[in-house]
């Protein structure tokens, strides 16, 4: 009785447990008999990457490869104004090389791809930053628009504010450091302030001007301007934290430094017959006087004052 309950309650198709090993261990050969080849844990599936993921549909495909000549013409606009002062020319070349790389199937392609990828996931994770982050109620305070709403929130009663001090309680509470913010502030602050060209005074001396007024702006306590500075700066510390994990998740450093180690090699080939090197030698020895006269300016501007 016991041994047919047993039976009728064995399922049709169970797999009783072999004694030859354990079924997770592959077999060095495959069914003919042929070696595996060794897999590579750091390499991901083709299926599995992000890239081909988001263009397995066909709106996904026009977007990346749209997007990835967005790329093209913005570094080709860029590099044309600094190189030739004319941005035309090389943005509409760059706009067309990537959108046709997108096509290839190799390291080109993968970086074009990638590129025109992280711009899409920069765009879409910007907005999330600026909601996480709003900066309309402490303009509207400071404009006396509306009611002043500190930032970072104060904890329950305490009334006394210490951005220093700052710990999230609730779920809904946003993410603040301290830190992190005033130095993303210091660094918007000298770039901005450098670029700001004074007649009587240099470019570093509006750098310095810059971090220390957006410096203060961020410890400060009590007012609406503070309370903006912070949330600038987060909204800043957020959108770092948001590229690299763009960078992580498509891994674009690596695809730029290989796509770079294959264009070098066929310079340092092109080389021998033009002499390419000695250009790049010649470049490197101009960009390096230009910054010594600069620098030599700067201290000779320090000791004028």
């Amino acid at each position: 009785g016991d041994e047919e309950g047993g039976t009728e309650k064995t399922p049709i198709h169970y797999r009783f447990q072999s004694n030859e090993g354990d079924d997770d261990e592959e077999s060095d050969y495959d069914d003919d008999g042929r070696r595996r080849r060794r897999r590579n844990e750091n390499s991901e599936s083709p299926r599995k990457d992000a890239v081909t993921q988001y263009m397995s549909t066909k709106r996904g495909s026009v977007s990346v490869r749209m997007s990835s000549a967005f790329v093209g013409f913005s570094m080709g606009g860029f590099l044309g104004k600094s190189i030739m002062n004319n941005p035309k020319p090389l943005s509409q070349i760059l706009c067309i090389l990537f959108f046709l790389m997108g096509f290839l199937r190799n390291d080109y392609g993968e970086l074009s791809r990638a590129l025109g990828l992280a711009l899409i996931l920069t765009i879409r994770r910007t907005t999330n930053v600026r909601k996480r982050y709003p900066t309309a109620p402490h303009l509207k305070a400071l404009l006396r628009a509306g009611q002043r709403k500190p930032f970072p929130p104060l904890d329950g009663d305490d009334e006394k504010e210490n951005p220093w001090r700052y710990q999230p309680v609730y779920n809904d509470d946003p993410d603040f450091r301290m830190p992190y913010a005033l130095i993303a502030m210091v660094l918007v602050g000298s770039i901005a302030g450098g670029n700001i060209h004074l007649p009587l005074f240099p470019a570093w001396i509006g750098g310095i001007g810059g971090a220390a007024l957006l410096a203060f702006l961020t410890v400060s306590t009590g007012s609406s301007r503070g309370d903006l500075a912070r949330a600038m700066g987060m909204r800043v510390v957020s959108l770092a934290e948001e590229a690299l994990n763009i960078n992580k998740d498509l891994r674009v450093f690596r695809k730029v430094g290989t796509v770079s180690g294959l264009i070098f090699d066929k310079i340092l080939i092109i080389d021998r017959k033009h002499r390419v090197k000695d250009r790049i030698i010649q470049g490197f020895t101009w960009i390096y006087d230009k910054a010594s006269n600069t620098a030599a300016q700067v201290q000779a501007d320090i000791k004028e004052q």
